[in-house]
């Protein structure tokens, strides 16, 4: 201790030891000291163990969200000992529960018809490649059923009832499933499938779909309308041809096809002659692809005589596919190719253009006022841009209307619904003629002559075949002669092949004949020689 002296510069200084100063504190310093030693070593063993276990429940939480991401209902929430963990472990469980029940809805609506509720084209395709995958699954049959001329039905009673009628059908295929294991889907607009885990005998599925066919036959009633329905199928058998299972719906597609072409309500098996003919097809349409690129397509002209003043009328324009060897594919063999795979779209365009060129080609060659026929195509006729594109197409050709006609069959309003009408509509308000083809042939010709706009009728040749023989056939062509005129239509008769059919429709008064009595279709360069060297003038 120092202690300062008043008014002067010394200092008197009085030495303790610290053993005298701190010695009472001393011991309670050891203590103090010992406690807070302790103290951290409790501290640090606690927070060894407090941290394991936090780790425990880590690692249990991460265990809990993997399984709940896999699969909410399965996964059940932990009790961590923690608040903070348990809630987001709950808040976690309920998310994932929402995730997988949207995720199971959006499943449901990719793989299922919302109005059916039956199976999609997509979920019969998956289940056909499971069974692919199962190689001790060797049994499968696959039956499709397609309401026939749905889009009338639908056209006519409304979109209601024609939604009532597919739940109806849809909830009838489903209860096959009592009799057989199977799977019921509606894969299309009017079309429905069934695949069955077995292989089924062709009367067997005939026995199953009578039923339910019988029953549209005779009437559903429907917001108290009796609706009758027709319904074709097409069916293959896995096993019965060694065939490939991922191809059996492509083959039921073959065999609804090929029913189609026979008859309304009809049934069809896939066979071997189906598979060779899909792959004729297939390779043709590739063919017609081609020759669409390099130009391998030729119009043949077969004339129209004006029989009552002995003169070439016009002619008729006929498609022909050259192939690389200079031979010709006649077009009963590659035309309805075209038609199924859209080609027959561009091939009439090329037609059109074709047919108006060599007709203005002849004109100005002779100086005259021939007229042209050009056939149409069913599909071309329903295709809701036709009639826009041929009038675009006469229009740059600067051709006169009058000396154009289009030939349409019945099978365009039959077949295809209304849409054929519009463009019919269109085209003779355009300015273009039309001509009925197969005049006499179809389901009801005669009303469409109070309705449609037609010109020209053609009469089908099998009532010109034995006419001269045939008292019968004499009479019904007279008759169809008659009844035209009286309703102011021109008569057109093909298939004229000797002297003695040409005599019977002069007889009658048919306005135009042709056939191979005159010539038979010719290539542009014949023709034209043809017109100059008949005595047949214009």
């Amino acid at each position: 201790t120092a202690t300062s002296m008043h008014n002067s510069r010394w200092y008197i200084v009085i030495y303790q030891p610290f053993s005298v100063v701190f010695g009472p504190l001393r011991k309670l310093i050891l203590i103090l000291t010992a406690l807070i030693g302790f103290a951290a070593l409790i501290g640090t063993i606690d927070s060894y163990i407090y941290s394991g276990q936090i780790n425990h429940y880590v690692l249990k939480l991460k265990d809990f969200v993997e399984k709940a991401a896999v699969n909410a209902y399965k996964a059940e929430v932990p009790d961590f000992k923690f608040v903070g963990l348990n809630n987001v472990a709950h808040e976690f469980s309920e998310l994932m529960n929402v995730v997988h029940q949207r995720d199971e809805q959006l499943t449901f609506m990719a793989y299922n018809d919302p109005l059916t509720n039956l199976g999609n084209r997509l979920l019969i395709s998956k289940d056909i490649m499971e069974k692919i995958a199962d190689e001790n699954d060797d049994q499968l049959t696959i039956v499709l059923l397609n309401i026939d001329a749905f889009k009338i039905i639908n056209d006519l009673y409304g979109h209601q009832i024609a939604d009532k009628i597919l739940i109806y059908i849809g909830h009838e295929i489903k209860e096959f499933n009592e009799i057989y294991a199977c799977s019921a889907y509606r894969i299309g607009p009017d079309e429905f499938a069934v695949l069955f885990r077995q292989t089924l005998e062709l009367d067997e599925i005939m026995t199953l779909l009578k039923p339910l066919k019988d029953a549209l036959i005779h009437g559903i009633f429907i917001d108290d309308k009796n609706i009758r329905i027709s319904m074709t199928s097409g069916v293959s058998v896995y096993d019965a041809f060694a065939m490939d299972k991922s191809e059996l719906l492509s083959y039921a597609d073959m065999a609804l096809i090929d029913a189609k072409t026979k008859s309304r309500g009809s049934i069809c098996l896939f066979n071997q002659e189906m598979k060779v003919k899909m792959k004729y097809d297939s390779g043709m349409d590739q063919f017609l692809r081609t020759a669409l690129e390099e130009n391998m397509f030729e119009l043949f002209f077969q004339p129209q005589i004006n029989i009552a003043e002995q003169k070439i009328e016009g002619f008729e324009s006929l498609i022909r596919l050259r192939k690389r060897s200079g031979e010709y594919i006649p077009p009963n063999q590659f035309i309805k190719i075209a038609e199924n795979t859209g080609l027959i779209i561009e091939i009439g365009e090329w037609v059109l253009r074709e047919a108006i060129s060599r007709l203005q080609q002849i004109n100005e060659t002779f100086g005259s006022e021939y007229k042209m026929a050009i056939n149409i195509s069913t599909i071309q006729m329903n295709h809701p841009e036709f009639a826009a594109s041929a009038i675009g197409i006469v229009s740059n050709s600067n051709a006169p209307l009058e000396r154009l006609e289009f030939e349409i069959t019945e099978s365009v309003f039959i077949n295809e619904g209304s849409d054929a009408f519009h463009s019919l509509q269109k085209l003779h308000d355009f300015g273009i003629n039309f001509a009925l083809d197969d005049f006499g042939t179809g389901y009801s010709s005669l009303s469409y002559l109070t309705s449609m706009p037609f010109q020209t009728l053609k009469i089908d040749r099998s009532f010109i075949a034995d006419v001269e023989t045939k008292e019968v056939k004499k009479s019904m062509l007279e008759a169809i002669i008659s009844m035209g005129h009286k309703l102011h239509y021109k008569l057109v008769a093909e298939g004229i092949e000797n002297e003695e059919q040409k005599k019977i429709c002069s007889e009658y008064n048919c306005d135009i004949i042709q056939g191979y009595y005159y010539s038979k279709p010719l290539p542009f360069e014949d023709l034209i020689n043809y017109i100059r060297s008949t005595d047949i003038k214009y």
